[in-house]
């Protein structure tokens, strides 16, 4: 009674024609299930063992139906034919069930933001079943709450394309003895060489990012942000010639410097350091020829100069290099970053006026650049900034517009 879409369901018309939820396989008399396509419904309740009668079912498409709970029945394991199973963003609990490895076909898995568990004690729930579906092309459970991962499992499945296991506590020692600080990226990791999103962010992984990532040329999103990384950067991350995001941020005992190598990532868009403990200087010439329209390097012990060439990148939005030991002046080329819209360079050692040439900025909403050693008068050129709603300057020498 509280589908959103009911239209047609359980009249004594044939099964095809209830509704544009349910597609059959052709238009005999003999029409068969081929998809459900149920996602924001509102169903509640628990799946129907019944469903294992759909025998040339191929799509099974639940997801955010938020009153879906219960285990997941392990009836579904029998249709063999499925291809796509989505049933993300309910509140199915505990493992994935062992007859999930009948699922040959299946290309297709997503079982994001449930609350799934362990099936063992030191295994992602179903990570040995999963292993033998190697036709997987998309693999998400992101946002449960599993613990423990045998990473050699997933990296049985070389066709994946997309990966994700983020929001999880995967590598957490808890109380089962685990070794802690597992590393989701080992030596092994190129052969998942067809990989083009890899996310295991938010968890407890740990170890080095092993320098043979780079054999996952067609890798576009690598995200290990918020994990406990060690080792460094391995320079092997400007071979990725298709990557256009890469966070490893919080991980605050990655260390090491900035690889130049990064400047061969020509397509990155989106670059997130923050708080990974990066010593040393930025490479003389990061950001040029690239075009980047993030660039967050917060929290770090980065020193020296700020590059002139990553204010030549005409796509940057936001640029964030607060809390870092930089030091010199804001180059006059800032100028030339018209599409910055937030600017942050706030505890560093900067010295000197600010330049005139940021009045061309004139899309800028925010400018922090407090607890610095800026110095002179504001230049009469931040006037042009008519978006400006956000302007620190607190802790600087001496900072007063001019006239």
């Amino acid at each position: 009674d509280n589908w959103l879409a009911k239209e047609e369901f359980l009249s004594e018309e044939h099964i095809c024609d209830w509704s544009t939820m349910i597609v059959c396989a052709n238009e005999t008399n003999d029409r068969e299930v081929a998809e459900l396509q149920f996602g924001d419904n509102n169903l509640q309740g628990t799946l129907p063992r019944e469903l294992l009668y759909l025998e040339t079912l191929k799509t099974m498409n639940l997801t955010g139906n938020m009153g879906l709970a219960g285990s997941l029945p392990s009836e579904i394991g029998q249709i063999a034919s499925l291809e796509i199973l989505d049933l993300s963003d309910a509140k199915f609990v505990g493992p994935i069930p062992d007859s999930f490895a009948n699922l040959r076909n299946l290309r297709h898995l997503d079982l994001r933001n449930n609350f799934l568990e362990a099936g063992s004690e030191y295994e992602l729930p179903g990570s040995s079943v999963i292993a033998g579906l190697r036709e997987l092309r998309h693999l998400d459970l992101s946002g449960n709450l599993l613990t423990h991962v045998e990473i050699n499992a997933l990296l049985r499945l070389t066709r994946l394309e997309y990966l994700d296991i983020s929001h999880n506590t995967i590598g957490n020692a808890g109380n089962h003895g685990y070794e802690f600080g597992v590393s989701a990226v080992p030596s092994s990791i190129g052969a998942l060489a067809q990989l083009r999103v890899f996310n295991v962010a938010h968890n407890n992984f740990g170890g080095t990012i092993h320098p043979n990532i780079a054999k996952c040329k067609r890798l576009e999103e690598l995200r290990l942000n918020d994990n406990g990384y060690s080792g460094g950067m391995p320079s092997e991350l400007g071979q990725l010639k298709a990557l256009r995001v890469l966070d490893l941020s919080n991980n605050a005992g990655l260390g090491g410097s900035i690889p130049s190598a990064l400047e061969n990532l020509k397509t990155l868009k989106h670059l997130n350091l923050k708080n990974s403990g990066i010593t040393g200087s930025l490479p003389k010439q990061f950001g040029r020829g690239m075009e980047m329209e993030t660039l967050i390097l917060d929290a770090n012990f980065l020193t020296g100069s700020i590059p002139r060439d990553i204010f030549n990148m005409r796509q940057l939005r936001e640029l964030r290099l607060a809390s870092n030991f930089l030091e010199g002046s804001i180059p006059a080329e800032v100028g030339n970053a018209t599409g910055l819209l937030q600017f942050t360079l706030f505890e560093n050692k900067l010295e000197g006026p600010l330049p005139s040439e940021i009045g061309n900025l004139v899309n800028l909403t925010s400018i922090v650049f407090g607890w610095n050693g800026l110095n002179s008068s504001l230049p009469e050129t931040l006037g042009n900034l008519v978006n400006l709603e956000i302007l620190i300057l607190d802790d600087n020498v001496s900072c007063h517009v001019g006239v």
